[in-house]
């Protein structure tokens, strides 16, 4: 069951249908499917998918900008609970501290 919701997610992403996401969450969320797997493993893949698909020039700015609004849709159904894991938080963190960095202009 929970794979299904996961592809809903995926699914929804990928045709940039926010009502669609907001459900897929909400049905997450009520059948427990873990936060992090809903989103790792459900709306990253539908972002992957939008990347290729723009890789492949089917999909263009606009198109892009929908999705990743279909993909924050799911915002207020796993808010207030734990998406990310702590090890992956550090990492974002370190990614985005080293990338702020790196454009830093040299003194």
């Amino acid at each position: 069951m929970s794979q299904e919701i996961l592809d809903k997610l995926k699914q929804g992403v990928i045709d940039y249908d926010e009502d669609a996401v907001m459900a897929a969450a909400n049905e997450a969320l009520a059948q427990n499917v873990d936060p992090y797997s809903a989103v790792f493993d459900g709306l990253v893949p539908g972002m992957v998918e939008v990347g290729r698909l723009y890789e492949e020039q089917e999909y263009f700015v606009p198109e892009m900008l929908m999705c990743a609004d279909a993909m924050y849709a799911s915002r207020p159904s796993v808010r207030g609970t734990r998406v990310f894991r702590t090890g992956d938080v550090n990492v974002c963190r370190r990614y985005v501290r080293r990338t702020e960095h790196s454009k830093a202009p040299h003194d």
